[in-house]
């Protein structure tokens, strides 16, 4: 999905039955494989310094992960590879909000996707979702 494009998404969809795919981004080629993942309810972990670094997008202002939020895609914001990138995921949020002027609530639901995922206790989730709800009321 990072590399081998939409065709690899969908394959991992079908024939692997994932609901988790590693990057996905270039899934945006072909609109049938990101209303599969939708549809299906796949989360795309995706790392937007690292695509942009490892010339997936030319730049972060043209990564896809809006228009795969918009068709329903749940995505998750990671580092990738911290040591080769040199990026945090403060700088990926960061990036998000610069560069594709993410909004506040926007960015709120990337941060709630990757707690409603992440592989932890259900009261370390609760605790998480609950203080992102805390920071989305504050304004």
């Amino acid at each position: 999905g990072e590399f081998d494009g939409a065709g690899r998404v969908r394959e991992a969809i079908e024939r692997l039955g994932v609901r988790r795919v590693q990057h996905g981004v270039r899934a945006v080629e072909d609109p049938a494989v990101v209303e599969l993942a939708a549809g299906e309810e796949v989360t795309f972990d995706v790392c937007p310094i690292s695509n942009v670094g490892l010339q997936v997008v030319p730049s972060l202002r043209d990564h896809p992960i809006r228009r795969l939020m918009q068709a329903g895609v749940r995505c998750t914001v990671s580092t990738d590879d911290p040591l080769c990138f040199a990026n945090s995921i403060t700088e990926e949020y960061e990036g998000l909000a610069r560069e594709l002027n993410f909004t506040r609530a926007e960015l709120a639901q990337v941060a709630r996707n990757g707690w409603e995922v992440a592989a932890v206790a259900p009261a370390v989730r609760a605790e998480m979702l609950a203080a992102i709800a805390r920071l989305e009321a504050t304004g």
